[in-house]
């Protein structure tokens, strides 16, 4: 349950601690003074989305701070757990809010995103106010209510993964997409293209080597020219092999006459070699085939490799991606007709599926829209509205008329007949204000039980109604408030009556501002307030006793609740 709600800096509120108890705690006041305020406070710590309008002429940040009692076996506990939280009963969230629009949100002091601290509170607190009867009406929300109310979790498991593979079919299907003509005409594209790189017969040291014999061919003359004069200097006559041969033959005789003649007659040995193998690889460079291909050819090959790398890849193995790629989805589009009729099928089975499992979770909505409508009559009655109530299925698609999603084929619509002898009709069009009020109150009754919220808010759940009925409502809260704590806005002295704990938000000038201040009202000022309630100022001392008739028969009420 919500312990504490500190609030600074939002609207006109500039600092303000409220503390709550167990039970029924009503905030009550005038007109303008600043209820709605407290709850825009309380929806901003819990997570919704943030305004910058909210904060406080003249203060740069607003900030909020909200104090949890969990109890041992709450489910909040465990998503702390799988947030990575502590798990801890006293549980303290807080939120603010800078000027900028940038909000910051903790959990117990750690930083946490908006969404998870959303997701959290999602299970502490429950705000119904004038949103939520504009959301009652809308037609679309009428059979989440029902799923609510009675959740075929199993049926809806199945259905959701049933479609998931669905649309993964359809997904698959979408690659084989369009007639057997376009399908034909990219085939012809894909042969091309592979045709093409194919034939080329790429080698990825191919283009280096042509580069080269291109620079070769493009310098042949002073290549041959250096080549031809190497071999007339070296092996010519009197030329180089001739007289290193001399040189040879000279120290032959001499050196076994010492070390010194030896050394030296091995290394002319050597030379000799060395030339003579230099000379044998420039006369090899001199019928080179090299030069026998004509340059042509060469910018030839380079610019069919330049062609190839423009339209596959800026590499060779781009290319050979691109073909290893264009080779798959041939076969694959070869395949097609095989693969799509395949498909198709799968296709055709899961619809069946999802077709069934939709049937399933209708029967269960329809059964559970009966026990909705009796219940929902009967805590109407209780509310004074002697009404008939009911859960309107449009009529079941044929499965060739179904088209397959997660949530079923049904479609339905909450009817209501205000009065007796009328016929059903759409509840939008016939509801009033009053009558939406005593609904949402009958909704929360029901469905509180299975949501397991400890904290509900009502902001004005008595709009539209009064006298009698206002009485009633006042006595369905206090049986709600000894289940979950329930904090409510009212007008109506009949529920201030019925508090446990009782606050008064008023509007006041301090040091030239505005300001709204909320004050827990003891025994004398909750007379005063339900006295303002009964008729304001004026109603004078009679006021004032039937302020404190009204809280005994409260009291005695609430006695007979234990």
């Amino acid at each position: 349950m919500l312990r504490n709600l500190f609030i600074k800096n939002i609207a006109l509120i500039s600092s303000q601690n409220i503390e709550f108890e167990n039970g029924l705690c009503v905030l009550s006041g005038e007109t303008g003074a600043g209820k709605s305020i407290i709850v825009d406070a309380l929806s901003f710590v819990l997570g919704e989305r943030a305004d910058k309008n909210l904060i406080k002429y003249g203060e740069e940040t607003a900030f909020v701070e909200a104090a949890f009692e969990l109890e041992p076996d709450s489910r909040a506990l465990a998503v702390l757990d799988e947030m990575g939280f502590e798990r801890d009963t006293a549980l303290i969230l807080s939120r603010s809010l800078n000027r900028n629009g940038k909000s910051e949100s903790r959990i117990n002091g750690r930083l946490c995103a908006a969404g998870m601290l959303k997701g959290l509170t999602a299970l502490l607190v429950d705000i119904f106010g004038q949103s939520e009867h504009l959301g009652l009406l809308k037609p679309e929300n009428h059979l989440k209510i029902i799923d609510g109310y009675a959740p075929a979790e199993n049926i809806r498991e199945k259905l959701a993964s049933a479609y998931a593979e669905y649309k993964a079919m359809e997904k698959e299907l979408e690659k084989f997409g369009g007639s057997d003509e376009q399908r034909e005409r990219i085939l012809d594209i894909l042969s091309f293209q592979i045709n093409e790189i194919e034939s080329a017969g790429l080698d990825e040291e191919e283009e280096t080597r042509l580069l080269e014999k291109k620079k070769k061919l493009l310098n042949f003359e002073k290549i041959s020219s250096a080549v031809g004069g190497a071999l007339v200097a070296l092996d010519g006559e009197n030329g180089v092999l001739e007289r290193i041969a001399e040189a040879v033959q000279c120290f032959a005789g001499i050196s076994s006459l010492g070390e010194d003649f030896a050394a030296v007659s091995d290394r002319l040995d050597a030379l000799r070699y060395e030339a003579e193998d230099i000379v044998s690889t420039i006369e090899d460079m001199s019928s080179d085939d090299e030069f026998d291909e004509t340059l042509d050819s060469i910018e030839e090959r380079l610019d069919r490799i330049k062609s190839l790398k423009k339209k596959y890849g800026a590499t060779f193995a781009d290319i050979f991606t691109f073909l290893k790629n264009a080779k798959e989805q041939y076969d694959t589009l070869s395949d097609s007709a095989r693969i799509t009729e395949k498909l198709n099928a799968r296709k055709s089975a899961l619809k069946t599926e999802i077709y069934s499992l939709s049937d399933g979770l209708s029967k269960h909505r329809r059964q559970a829209a009966e026990r909705f409508a009796e219940e929902v009559v009967g805590q109407l009655r209780e509310l004074g509205m002697k009404t008939t109530f009911a859960a309107q299925f449009e009529k079941a698609p044929s499965e060739e008329e179904f088209s397959p999603n997660a949530n079923g084929f049904d479609r339905m619509e909450f009817m209501l007949s205000a009065n007796a002898g009328e016929p059903l009709k759409p509840m939008s069009k016939v509801a009033s204000g009053g009558e939406m009020s005593r609904f949402m109150l009958a909704l929360k009754n029901i469905t509180a039980a299975i949501e397991k919220i400890p904290t509900m808010v009502f902001d004005e759940i008595d709009t539209g109604i009064s006298g009698n009925v206002a009485q009633i409502v006042a006595k369905k809260l206090a049986q709600a408030s000894k289940k979950e704590q329930c904090i409510v806005i009212t007008h109506l002295p009949q529920i201030a009556a019925m508090s446990d704990a009782g606050y008064l938000i008023e509007k006041r000038e301090l040091n030239g501002r505005t300001v709204t201040e909320v004050t827990r009202l003891d025994t004398d000022a909750k007379v005063d307030e339900i006295s303002r309630l009964i008729g304001g100022a004026e109603i004078g001392a009679y006021g004032g006793l039937h302020a404190r008739e009204m809280i005994d028969w409260a009291e005695n009420f609430k006695k007979g609740l234990l």
